[in-house]
């Protein structure tokens, strides 16, 4: 089943919120990585796992409100 909702201004205010935090640990890291001759493409597989699995949880946590109401 799939489930579409309409988010709420709030809501997209938090997931913007959220991208822009993503983008700066990722500038972060690479900046980490340059400054200490780090060139192992290993280093990024948890970041991306990281990333992917917080922004599946909000997204389910966004609609959680619409699945209440059905």
């Amino acid at each position: 089943m799939e489930l579409q909702c309409n988010l709420t201004a709030q809501q997209q205010a938090v997931y913007d919120a959220s991208v822009e935090l993503w983008q700066s640990l990722r500038h972060g890291l690479a900046a980490a990585l340059v400054h200490t001759n780090t060139t192992s493409r290993e280093l990024w597989k948890p970041f991306w796992s990281a990333q992917q699995r917080f922004f599946k949880l909000l997204c389910v946590s966004l609609k959680a409100s619409v699945c209440l109401r059905l």
